[in-house]
């Protein structure tokens, strides 16, 4: 960020995004690592009808999106990343934008913290091996209600990266 602190990088990326989609084209795609910029950036090009948003750094249907799209999670529908998925695709397909956003289908760090949570609960409650892959695996995967990809970075590390269903808005 600079002098203007977040909001100001926010500001900038809402002015920027259109500047640079007239010097790059529709096709531009665009990506951030900073989760403050998440918003802007989706709202940018949700609003110029032109680009796409490949996904976050840290994907999850709730992390810009609703926002960014107008939707007022309600209450009883807070965590259900199903409902807050569907509601992300029904605006964007609203405003002619279907097939220009990315994300995951679960929140990778509501996932994690669940799954991990649980694995340090039987671990200790029925010494169920933290270090094995395969129930890491299982563990991370029960969290997403789906297929997940896992790959140990160190043999004898035990950081693992975690990669979930693609899905395109």
């Amino acid at each position: 960020t600079g002098e203007g602190g977040l909001p100001g990088t926010q500001q900038f990326i809402l002015e920027d995004v259109p500047r640079e989609l007239a010097l790059y084209g529709p096709q531009t795609a665009f990506f951030s690592t900073n989760d403050g910029m998440q918003e802007p950036l989706i709202k940018a090009i949700f609003d110029a009808k032109k680009g796409y948003f490949v996904e976050q750094s840290t994907p999850a249907p709730t992390n810009g999106y609703p926002a960014a799209l107008g939707i007022s999670i309600p209450p009883d529908k807070a965590g259900d990343m199903g409902w807050i998925s569907a509601e992300n695709k029904r605006v964007i397909a609203e405003h002619g934008m279907s097939g220009h956003f990315g994300t995951w289908g679960q929140s990778v760090n509501m996932v994690s913290t669940r799954a991990i949570a649980n694995l340090l609960i039987d671990a200790v409650g029925m010494g169920i091996d933290v270090r094995d892959s395969a129930t890491v695996h299982r563990y991370i995967e029960t969290e997403a209600g789906g297929p997940v990809r896992i790959q140990r970075y160190d043999p004898d590390g035990n950081h693992w990266l975690v990669l979930m269903e693609h899905v395109i808005y």
